[in-house]
């Protein structure tokens, strides 16, 4: 309930932003809700649609039923208005999930009145509206798509290269050096080079998390989705499951699990598939024994689980403590980068260099500290900077500042190499291309 309540506030927030009453979290964008983002703000109301729908369809208390209905009601307001693609597909297919369990819960059967000339029938208009939506959704905005595609392929060749994964948090840098290669080799076709960019995210969670943590990582986490997902079935949960589907078919064109909410409702999606089915509530309800041994083990468990919420809490209480340093660190960076805007970067090198062990794996604050340092001179300690940075990150604007910085130091043939990798990793840039000519 509460989770559908936070669609319902989701998307009047959004329709507010979409007729001007409030301001949106993006300069570029009209409606994003309390997200930075339209993507991510759509994807998140495709999630919480299916379980909205589940329970105006289910709920006996017409209260829940009407408030259920109104938020499904505001979603379908405002999802098409987010042109976001990926959230369409995934409120789709949630909500099918969802249709599929009514029909299983009703006892309606189709198949007595299916003749096979109706079911090839219906088969075929069924793939034809697929075709014509997916085309449709295709040249909707072509050039985006184009450059899905290109991210994906590049990522099945790191993929390749680095089948163990290269770590958490280096997509991005693994990324920017298979692009390059790509470029490089000469086999792009000049529609890739045109919509080529510097992702940050893979467009696609299962081909990040290969990348970042390797193929086995990505296969453990595809078990616990299975065992989710069988075991909503058996517990005819088809609300959360819609919600689950609805999450991982948008996790095949976004990045949902770079963003805190995602995360939140789906380890919320994971726990729901643990809660007991109701047949095994009717089994124990029929056989006492059942429900007596059900008992023993409770109260077996019940020695374990202090200890082990007890564990827990001490993980959690070492974790933050060991985050507090961190935190104090960012809010001393929020606080000075006031020199940074103000153009004062010689300031702004001394300051940032004590955040520097702290946030050496944030490629903003990075790229400031080695701007910094490169309009105050420091060249060599610039470049070293802007390096680590390069190793998390595919911006070619890095490139472009350590060339300017090999041509200070009069490395001529550092220069051209670092201002040619960065025409590399996004071709359709002229900024490096004039640094070159220069």
């Amino acid at each position: 309930g509460f989770i559908v309540l936070t669609g319902l506030v989701e998307a009047v927030w959004g329709l507010r932003q979409l007729y001007g009453f409030e301001m949106s979290q993006h300069n570029l964008f009209k409606m994003t809700g309390s997200f930075f983002n339209p993507g991510p703000y759509a994807g998140y109301l495709a999630v919480v649609f299916p379980m909205a729908l589940q329970f105006w369809i289910k709920s006996k208390r017409r209260v829940f039923s009407v408030f259920s209905a109104i938020a499904c009601i505001a979603i379908l307001l405002v999802l098409p208005a987010a042109m976001s693609r990926a959230s369409w597909l995934a409120a789709i297919a949630g909500s099918v999930i969802v249709g599929y369990g009514y029909v299983q819960n009703k006892g309606w059967s189709f198949k007595r009145n299916m003749t096979t000339a109706k079911k090839w029938f219906v088969g075929s208009l069924i793939v034809l509206l697929l075709l014509f939506a997916s085309a449709g959704m295709y040249f909707l905005k072509k050039n985006s798509a184009d450059g899905r595609l290109l991210t994906w392929k590049v990522s099945l060749q790191v993929i390749a290269q680095h089948p163990f994964g290269v770590g958490l948090g280096n997509f991005s840098g693994a990324y920017g050096a298979a692009q390059a290669a790509y470029f490089a080799s000469g086999n792009a076709g000049e529609t890739e080079e045109y919509v080529a960019g510097n992702p940050e995210y893979g467009f696609n969670e299962y081909l990040q998390i290969a990348i970042e943590s390797g193929i086995v990582s990505l296969l453990l986490f595809f078990g616990i989705i299975v065992a989710a997902v069988r075991s909503m079935i058996k517990a005819k949960d088809w609300g959360a499951l819609g919600s689950l589907v609805a999450l991982l078919v948008f996790a095949c064109f976004s990045y949902p699990f770079s963003v805190l909410p995602f995360l939140i409702i789906f380890a919320f999606l994971l726990s729901t598939s643990a809660a007991i089915s109701p047949s095994v509530i009717a089994s124990l309800t029929r056989n006492p024994r059942l429900i007596v041994k059900h008992s023993l083990t409770d109260i077996r468990g019940l020695r374990v689980k202090p200890a082990m919420t007890g564990l827990c809490l001490l993980v959690a209480c070492f974790c933050l403590c060991r985050q507090y340093p961190v935190y104090q660190t960012y809010r001393q960076w929020n606080r000075q980068q006031i020199y940074y805007h103000s153009g004062l970067y010689k300031e702004t090198a001394k300051v940032y260099e004590s955040l520097y062990p702290q946030l050496n794996d944030q490629i903003q604050f990075l790229f400031e500290y080695g701007q910094s340092l490169s309009k105050s001179e420091q060249w060599a300690k610039s470049n070293k900077v802007l390096a680590r940075a390069a190793e998390i990150s595919c911006d070619p604007m890095l490139y472009n500042v350590m060339g300017k910085n090999y041509q200070a130091l009069k490395e001529y043939d550092k220069a051209e190499a670092s201002l040619i990798k960065s025409t590399q990793i996004v071709p359709n840039r002229l900024y490096p291309w004039y640094l070159l000519a220069k």
